[in-house]
Order: C-alpha cells, then sequence, then structure tokens
C-alpha cells in the first residue's frame, strides 16, 4: 500500500510553525466582541507579509523588466477568501496595490492600476462566492475538486478579463484576456489547493486553538501506530530525484521537445504514498518547475496550448487522486476508530454486568468514556428521589473533588434539561448557551465549550445523566452521541441494578439490626419472668411452696421452653425450621428441668420437613408440654426414661408421633376425662393454631399423634439428621 508516516514527512517544512499553534487560542486572549476584528486583521497582516515575501524573491529571480513566472498573488487570494471567507477581500485588495505599487511597480497609470486591482480582487471574491456554500474547503471530496476547478476558472476569467480592459496591448481583447486568464490560473491552481489544506487548518488552529476533525483524526492515528517523521536524508533524496526528473524531461536535454508526460511519475508516486497532502505539495512544486524551465529555455517550439494543459492536467489528476486516497485513507481511521470504540463498548458492558457496587460501576462507565472521546472531563449526575435535585455521584477531570458531591436544582444546567426533556443534548459552545451552569467553571478554573450530554433510563424513568465536556468548541457531533446512547442505556440499566442492591443491603442491615435488638429484649423479658417465679418460690412459706412449686415449676418449664425456641427462631433469622432439629432442641431445652439423679435419653427420627416461623413456636409449645409431661409421671418409681419421636409426610400434611416408655396413659386420660392444663394447652394448640388433629393412645408406652398441614409455600430440603441422643448425664 503506502507509508502513512511518511505522510508527515511531507509536513517537515512546516515543523518550525508547529509551536506557534500550540498553547491558548487567541480567542481566549481577547475581549468576546472585539475578537473577530482582531483575528481578521491578524490574518489579514500575514497574509500581506507572506505575499510580500514571496512576490519580492519572484521578482529578484527573474530580474526587472522579465515577466515572472512565479505570480502568487491570485492563488494566494483566492485560496484566503474560499478558506477563510469574503470578508478578508480588502486585505486581497491591500495586497493587490502592494505588488503593483511597491514589489514591481507598474507601468500603467495610477488609476487604471487601481481598476485592475479592484476588477481582480472582485474576480477572486466571484469565484470564491460561487462555491461558499457547497464546497468543503479541506478538499475531502473529488467533488470538492469539480467545486475548486470551477471557481478557479470563474475567478481566472473575470480576473483575465479585468487585467486585459485596463492594460493596453497589440493583441484583440479576447486574447489578451485569454493570456492573463491563463496565467492567473497557473497561479490559483498551484497554490489555492495547499493554502486550503495546510494553511487554513493551521490558521484556523491558532486562531481558536483547535484543528478540524479530521486532521487530528489522522494524526491521532499515526501517533498510535507508532509513525514518526521520515529522516531528513531520505526527504532530501526524492527532492534530489525529482529535480533531476525535472531537469531531464524540462531542460536542455529534451529542448526540442519537452516531455511533459515524465513529470507525472514523481506526481503518482507522492499521490498514492502521500495522499491529498502530498499531492498539495508535489504539484504547485512541478507546476513552477516546469513554468521556470519554460522562462528560462524558451517555448518557441512547442504548441500555444501544450504547457497550460500540462499545467491543468497535472493539478486536477493530483487532486482527484489525492482526494480519492485520502478519502480511502480517513475511511480506514474512521473504520479503525470504530473498531476501537467497539471493543471499549463491549468492555464497558462486561465490567458493568460484573459488579454490583454503584461506586465501581460509575467509574468503570466515567472511565471507558474518557478513553474513547478523549475528553477533559466526564461524570455522572442522579437524581435524588427526595429532592429531585440532580447530584454529581462521580467525575473525572481536573479538580474534580470540586464537582464531585455539586447539587443542581431541577431543570438547572444542560444535565436538568436532558432530565426534563428526556431526550439527549450536544452543545457546541456551552458559553453562549443560557442553560450553561456556571459554577462548574468557577470552581474548577476551565472554561467548558463543548458539552454532550445523554439521559440514563431505566423502565420509562430518567435516573439521571452521563455528561462529556470538553475546552474546544464543536467537539462531538451525531457519531460520538450513537456511540454513547448504547453505553447510557447499559450504564443506566447497571445503575439502577447496584442501587437496588445498595438500598437491598441497607434495608437488610436495618432488619438484621432490629431483629437483633427484638430477640435480645424478649430473651430478657423472658428470663426476668423465669427469675420472678423463682423468686416466688424462693420467699413464699414452706407451706405454701410445697403447695405450689408444681404450679411454678410448670410455669417456670413451659416459659424455659418459649425461651429457647425463641432462640431457635431469631438464630435461623426467623425463617423455615427443620421439624427434627426443632423437635431436638425443645426437648434438649426442657430436659434441663431433670430433678436429680433422674435421666432421660430421646431420639429424634431425622427428617427432611421445614415448618414456617408459626407453626414452630406452637410446635416448640407442645413439644415443652409433652416432655413435661414424661417428667412427672413417666419418671415415677424409676430414675430412667426414654422419649422417641416420629416424623413422617404425604404430601402436605405431617405425621408427627411423639411417644415414650413409661407406664402408659391412664383410661380416664385416654378418653380425655381426666386431664391438667397441659393437655388443654396441647389441645388448643394443636386443634386452634396448627389447624390439626391429635390422638392419644398406649403402645409400649404412651403415645401422642398429632396431624396437621404445613403452611403453603413451605419448602422440603435435605435436612439430614442422624438420631439425635440426649446424654443421660447432660440433657437434664
Amino acid at each position: 500500500m503506502h507509508d502513512r508516516g511518511a505522510e508527515q514527512g511531507l509536513l517537515y517544512m512546516r515543523g518550525w510553525l508547529k509551536p506557534l499553534s500550540h498553547g491558548p487560542p487567541i480567542s481566549n486572549r481577547l475581549p468576546r466582541r472585539i475578537q473577530p476584528l482582531v483575528d481578521a486583521i491578524a490574518v489579514g497582516v500575514g497574509y500581506l507579509a507572506v505575499l510580500a515575501v514571496l512576490e519580492k524573491v519572484a521578482f529578484l529571480i527573474t530580474g526587472p523588466g522579465s515577466p515572472s513566472p512565479w505570480f502568487f498573488l491570485p492563488g494566494l487570494s483566492l485560496g484566503l477568501v474560499m478558506g477563510l471567507g469574503l470578508p478578508l477581500l480588502p486585505f486581497v485588495f491591500l495586497g493587490g496595490l502592494v505588488t503593483k505599487f511597491l514589489i514591481h511597480p507598474s507601468t500603467l497609470p495610477p488609476l487604471r492600476t487601481l481598476l485592475l486591482i479592484i476588477g481582480a480582487t472582485a474576480g477572486y471574491g466571484l469565484g470564491a462566492a460561487l462555491v461558499a456554500r457547497v464546497m468543503d474547503r479541506r478538499l475531502q471530496r473529488t467533488l470538492d475538486v469539480g467545486y475548486l476547478s470551477l471557481a478557479v476558472f470563474v475567478a481566472a476569467t473575470a480576473a483575465g478579463a479585468a487585467i486585459a480592459g485596463a492594460t493596453p496591448h497589440p493583441e484583440p481583447w479576447f486574447a489578451s484576456a485569454l493570456r492573463q486568464g491563463l496565467r492567473e490560473a497557473f497561479s490559483m491552481i498551484s497554490l489555492t489547493p495547499p493554502f486550503l489544506v495546510h494553511a487554513v487548518p493551521w490558521i484556523t488552529r491558532l486562531r481558536t486553538g483547535k484543528a478540524p476533525a479530521s486532521e487530528e483524526a489522522v494524526r491521532g492515528e499515526e501517533r498510535r501506530r507508532g509513525h514518526r517523521l521520515r529522516s531528513l536524508p531520505v526527504l532530501l533524496g526524492e527532492i534530489g530525484g525529482s529535480a533531476v526528473l525535472f531537469w531531464f524531461a524540462l531542460g536542455p536535454p529534451t529542448a526540442g521537445r519537452r516531455l511533459y508526460y515524465l513529470c507525472f511519475l514523481p506526481l503518482i508516486d507522492v499521490v498514492l504514498r502521500y495522499g491529498l497532502s502530498g499531492a498539495t505539495i508535489v504539484i504547485p512544486t512541478i507546476i513552477l518547475a516546469a513554468s521556470f524551465s519554460v522562462h528560462l529555455y524558451g517555448r518557441e517550439t512547442e504548441p500555444p496550448l501544450a504547457f497550460p494543459l500540462f499545467a491543468f492536467s497535472i493539478a486536477l489528476t493530483g487532486l482527484l487522486i489525492g482526494a480519492l486516497v485520502s478519502a480511502r485513507r480517513r475511511a480506514e481511521v474512521s473504520l479503525r476508530q470504530r473498531t476501537r470504540e467497539l471493543a471499549l463498548l463491549n468492555r464497558a458492558v462486561q465490567a458493568l454486568v460484573s459488579t454490583l457496587d454503584l461506586d465501581q460501576v460509575l467509574s468503570i462507565v466515567l472511565e471507558e468514556v474518557r478513553q474513547v472521546l478523549g475528553v477533559v472531563s466526564t461524570s455522572v449526575w442522579l437524581t435524588d428521589p427526595q429532592t429531585g435535585e440532580l447530584v454529581c455521584r462521580q467525575v473525572t477531570g481536573p479538580r474534580s473533588h470540586l464537582v464531585q458531591g455539586l447539587r443542581l436544582a431541577p431543570g438547572e444546567g444542560f444535565a436538568g434539561w436532558v432530565v426534563r426533556h428526556r431526550e439527549s443534548l450536544i452543545v457546541a459552545d456551552a458559553q453562549m448557551d443560557p442553560r450553561h451552569f456556571r459554577d462548574v467553571d468557577r470552581q474548577t478554573g476551565l472554561t467548558i465549550h463543548s458539552a454532550i450530554t445523554v439521559p440514563l433510563e431505566v423502565r420509562g424513568e430518567v435516573i439521571g445523566v452521563l455528561q462529556a465536556v470538553d475546552r474546544e468548541e464543536g467537539r462531538f457531533g451525531s457519531v460520538d452521541l450513537a456511540l454513547l446512547e448504547p453505553l447510557a442505556a447499559t450504564a443506566a440499566v447497571a445503575i439502577e441494578t447496584a442501587r437496588l442492591y445498595e438500598q437491598a443491603r441497607e434495608d437488610a442491615d436495618t432488619r438484621a439490626l432490629l431483629l437483633r435488638e427484638v430477640n435480645h429484649r424478649v430473651k430478657n423479658v423472658l428470663s426476668t419472668i423465669v427469675g420472678f417465679l423463682y423468686a416466688e418460690l424462693r420467699y413464699v412459706s414452706e407451706e405454701t411452696r410445697t403447695a405450689c412449686r408444681p404450679l411454678l415449676s410448670g410455669l417456670i418449664a413451659r416459659v424455659q421452653g418459649l425461651s429457647a425456641v425463641h432462640g431457635l427462631l431469631s438464630s435461623s433469622e426467623w425463617r423455615p425450621l427443620p421439624l427434627s432439629e426443632l423437635a431436638a432442641h425443645v426437648i434438649r431445652a426442657t430436659l434441663r428441668a431433670l430433678p436429680r439423679g433422674k435421666n432421660v435419653s430421646f431420639e429424634v427420627t431425622p427428617s427432611p420437613v421445614l415448618v414456617a416461623p408459626e407453626q414452630a413456636h406452637h410446635l416448640a409449645l407442645v413439644f415443652n408440654e409433652l416432655v413435661t409431661n414424661v417428667i412427672r409421671h413417666a419418671l415415677q418409681g424409676r430414675d430412667t426414661a426414654l422419649i422417641a419421636v416420629e416424623i413422617e409426610t404425604e404430601d402436605d400434611m405431617v405425621t408427627l408421633r411423639f411417644r415414650d416408655d413409661g407406664p402408659g396413659y391412664p383410661e380416664g386420660v385416654l378418653r380425655l376425662n381426666q386431664h391438667g392444663v397441659g393437655f388443654d394447652l396441647i389441645r388448643n394448640l394443636v386443634q386452634r393454631n396448627l389447624r390439626g388433629e391429635w390422638t392419644l393412645y398406649n403402645d409400649g408406652g404412651a403415645v401422642v399423634e398429632i396431624r396437621f398441614r404445613r403452611e403453603t409455600g413451605e419448602r422440603e430440603g435435605g435436612i439430614s439428621g442422624g438420631e439425635t441422643r440426649g446424654d443421660p448425664r447432660t440433657d437434664r
């Protein structure tokens, strides 16, 4: 293909001017009202100085009295008004005065000279005005080369006619106008393109502090690819080789017939390698070299139109091919840029969905936006649900700590406007927009011009904005918007998810804190009740103690059972409990009230059945009463007893059998004609609270069978449980 790094080698001779384009733009140093006037004067004075130097050099080379082929006024003048605007036409007129009265004075009367200058200036303005609205002054398209040719034709024709009308000549006016028009056209076709492509961007950057986006994109691509300026010897070698070729094609060896077509060889080589930038440098070099050769060696042996046709053909060929090569290069750069942006978006999306930390999510979003756009600052503003204000949650850039946490009233600033109107916003110059919130500029010391703001929307609600700002004007366009909106959509979902997770975590922490506090207070209350009951037993008379001990001991056992089940439920954070684990825990806690010298062992069938906290509470009271009954009756006349708990399930029905190896229930108890408070409590708990049924019978001891339906929505899990035994020496 071609060496892209070498393109900058063609700009080597302009390198000494680069420092002038760095630093703050002129517009930042002047009052805004006089800025356009001062800029125009500065550009005009520079144009006059350069024109005077070039014309003087050409005049000294050719000598007085000899027509100079190096005629710079038309090309520079047309380039000035085409590239920087028609308001600079007065300086074009002054350039004509400087050239005709100071550099090489005209032999015409002053009035005729003045009319000549006015006519030529009008011609340059007419050519520029004709294509001003349709032509890209940087010649980005092949169509722009056609517009340039049209402007050259119109300007050269008008200027040639004016010069022919103001200058006395022996030939017919039409012939004189054609000759003068061709002379003007030579200068325009060779000097106007390099002025538009190289000088205008440099002047623009000097005035405003920024370069055209296409130029910055190509330069950025070259920097990323690691290219450097070509070495000076190689560049000089190319120039030297081209000079030898020009001398052979146009000089004495071919004085009889010049080989103009050989000049296309360096043209094609340079254009294919360097694109439009190279074409605009090599074309004036070839044309000026050819015109100087013709001037030096004569043109008597050539057809009258040979040189004009050569000049225009080599200029149009170089410009058209250069425009095509540069367009392809820009397309490649744009494609690589889009590929990088899509890769960054992909990484951003992967990172966004990989974390639930809100600050980390925002940092990822802003870092990816900063890398993609290369801007001075990025920020995320989120809506405060209570006040409706926008809060700067995260920001990157200079003095970001001064902006983070800043609040905007509803509808304030670009961010507030985007939230209120629910649409993206691109601002070319924030300083000229009344919606701009200038407190940020004052706090950071940055003068923001360009801004792009995209809403963060989730489920039809705007939760904030994503914003990027830069010092340059006109920094953002539709391409940047098309890049940011998908990223903002993904970021909005990630931000909302992170916020919900953060809120859920805070709610869970609050709930856990409240639950711990409630559990602690309930446990203290139950312990206090037990303490009161023991105190009553301690301080009543012996006769009363003997009469009330069974009653108070039962109450103490029930309260301790409640405390035990409450502790179990609170430790599980009131989630469903395995029924076998509940039974073992309550039995073990109740057996702590065993009298000295008495031992009770127990077995609980492992079961995966889970019971809801409310059911667990009622079942704990049932187990407590049943174990208390074993202590009271199954140990009469002996020191040991055995408790067995069997759990069976069928669909949603749970069958619970509690048995002991004692003497069994008396006949009156089996018929429920003879029972105490404990059995009444069990019956009420089973029938009313558990909405189940119970049965008493004897089978190698007393058996209580309880059937109840589990509550809807409970789960069964693989709760394993081997046999649970109470150590006779510890389960008391």
